[in-house]
């Protein structure tokens, strides 16, 4: 719309300078007994069939928009109401420091960006508590949303239970990619328009079929990018009863072996992180579920992260601490 405006704007300008110049030649040639008036009709036909070439682009431009804004009114009123976490999302204040966890980041984004129906679909980063698995899940999701993906974050923490997140995990993702997609946000606001109960229902298997594969099938004939869903602290969803089915799931144990509507597009990835209990450990057991365990990671490595963070933090107290001192904190961390 701006383009055909500046255009018009132009072309008026044109217009407008044709005037003046024929008032200017008009007293001239009339000097001289000559008659003009036949070029002159001609360069006002052609300005006029400009004029109104343009006027009807921007006439056929307002009725699309006006379309496109009804359905975009339509689909806020389907989507409205639709229960969600609010707060679960990335936060890029809990990404990994610049520097450090460079290995293990490049290996997932490589497996993200990997293409090919032979590729894993799930990626299940492990490890013990205090190893970071929260800042690499973070810093994968920012990365993502500044790449302009389509990408959703769903975080658990143990101190908010209470809100059960486990019961609103996948209508808060599908949410969250529906802002990122106009195709996965209007497959959704389809979904729950024939069947309004599913904003609402605390049935994950629905959740997960019509809210979220159904509609990611959908965009996914439009769009060929990766599709990322990061699953973070799913350990710390409640016990082991609450996260059964979302791990029966994202496993595909829950599904008939024969089951086609399960089964995730060629260009879906989704990375869940927890510690490694033995329900998750168990579960994600699958063949198209890709393991990588923070525990293996060489300690040389984690050191040097340490080191590297220690000597940031304490950057601006460098006259109290020296290297031998940050060091010394280091190997003691």
């Amino acid at each position: 719309m701006p383009e055909i405006c500046e255009k018009i704007a132009r072309q008026t300008l044109e217009c407008a300078d044709f005037v003046v110049s024929y008032t200017d030649m008009k007293s001239f040639w009339e000097r001289f007994g000559k008659n003009i008036f036949k070029e002159t009709d001609a360069m006002i036909q052609r300005h006029n069939e400009v004029l109104d070439n343009l006027m009807q682009q921007f006439r056929d431009k307002m009725a699309i928009t006006a379309v496109e804004t009804i359905h975009r009114i339509a689909e806020d009123q389907d989507l409205n109401g639709m229960v969600c976490v609010l707060g679960a999302g990335r936060n890029t204040a809990k990404n990994c420091l610049p520097g450090t966890r460079e290995d293990i980041l490049s290996e997932i984004k490589c497996w993200i960006r990997s293409t090919g129906e032979d590729v894993q679909r799930v990626l299940w980063l492990s490890g013990t508590a205090g190893k970071g698995k929260s800042a690499i899940a973070h810093t994968i999701a920012n990365w993502s949303h500044e790449r302009g993906g389509m990408q959703a974050c769903f975080c658990f923490d143990r101190t908010r239970e209470a809100e059960r997140r486990h019961e609103k995990i996948f209508t808060t993702i599908s949410r969250d990619l529906a802002d990122c997609d106009i195709t996965m946000r209007g497959a959704l606001a389809r979904a729950v328009h024939d069947d309004n109960e599913l904003k609402h229902t605390i049935d994950i298997s629905r959740q997960w079929h019509e809210l979220v594969i159904g509609p990611i099938k959908e965009a996914s004939k439009a769009i060929t990018a990766p599709v990322q869903i990061v699953i973070d602290a799913l350990d710390e969803s409640g016990d082991a009863n609450t996260r059964e089915q979302i791990l029966g799931l994202l496993s595909r144990k829950t599904d008939a072996p024969s089951s086609q509507h399960s089964q995730l597009p060629a260009n879906v990835r989704i990375i869940v992180i927890s510690r490694p209990l033995q329900d998750i450990c168990d579960t994600l057991d699958a063949s198209h579920v890709r393991h990588i365990s923070m525990d293996d990671i060489p300690p040389a490595s984690t050191h040097n992260d340490i080191q590297l963070y220690i000597s940031t933090r304490l950057a601006g107290l460098r006259n109290c601490f020296n290297d031998a001192h940050i060091k010394t904190l280091a190997e003691k961390s």
